[in-house]
């Protein structure tokens, strides 16, 4: 059966990824697993105030639960729901998540309001990004979920068998059978002869999703792609960074932190 991992720091945008998590969960019949991680603290044991330490956990443990029993609630008890409370960092909690189980999909927010909360969801948001090798969806705060009826998977059109983690879009597209586009965003108007046949590439591995092709003329990346989203406004964008072309560390970093729609960052095949 699948799994769907959720992370939660009990924000209102955390809570609200969780219940995106939830929908999606229901879409595909999984479960759902929600984790919160409780950070390790090096300080002295002369100074250590373990009262105040255990009641720390504890109540993260109830607030745990007290989601846990929102989502049995909302969902009348149709969904297996567990919650995992650690010790630790949250991208290396999750990358050992996902190693151990091999989940559908790892959720998280992408947003805060305050400008520190900002900085260390960024912060977090861009480390899981780069060490889980399952999907991981950001979900704006205040999303919801709609199902994914159009997708769009944006590309640079280079050695995708060699570099896209075909397999896993396959999973995707055939679990929720959407309208597929396939961005592809150039300086120029000059198309190369491996830009052409990569395309014929990936329309002929999803043709029974008769997907789309959209070329957008851009001298920018980042721009290009916030373009293709204001005038098409996608289900889902699907990125594939990858480090030494198209969506490398800095194209990558404005989609993962400051996302417009909810949007998949599916690691490749470097």
């Amino acid at each position: 059966m699948k799994t769907i991992i959720a992370q939660t720091d009990f924000s209102d945008a955390s809570i609200n990824a969780v219940l995106f998590a939830v929908d999606i969960a229901l879409e595909v019949n999984a479960t759902l697993q929600i984790y919160h991680a409780v950070p390790d603290r090096v300080v002295l044991i002369d100074d250590m105030d373990y009262d105040a330490e255990y009641a720390a956990t504890e109540e993260a443990m109830q607030r745990l639960e007290t989601l846990q029993e929102k989502v049995k609630s909302y969902t009348r008890y149709r969904l297996n729901v567990g919650v995992q409370l650690k010790y630790g960092n949250i991208s290396s909690l999750l990358e050992q998540a996902c190693r151990h189980d091999v989940p559908f999909a790892a959720v998280m927010s992408a947003t805060e309001k305050t400008a520190i909360a900002c900085f260390m969801q960024g912060s977090e948001t861009l480390s899981v990004s780069s060490t889980i090798q399952v999907p991981l969806l950001l979900i704006p705060h205040e999303a919801e979920f709609r199902g994914f009826r159009k997708v769009a998977i944006a590309t640079d059109l280079n050695k995708v068998y060699d570099t896209m983690p075909l397999d896993i879009l396959t999973r995707w597209t055939d679990a929720f059978k959407p309208a597929l586009e396939i961005v592809f965003v150039k300086e120029d108007d000059r198309f190369e002869a491996g830009n052409v046949s990569e395309a014929v590439a990936l329309q002929t591995h999803f043709e029974k999703y008769y997907p789309s092709f959209c070329y957008i003329k851009n001298d920018s990346v980042a721009n290009g792609i916030n373009t293709y989203l204001s005038n098409n406004s996608p289900d889902l964008l699907i990125v594939i960074p990858k480090k030494h072309m198209f969506f490398h560390t800095s194209i990558s970093r404005q989609f993962i932190l400051h996302p417009t729609v909810p949007t998949m960052i599916l690691t490749g095949h470097q």
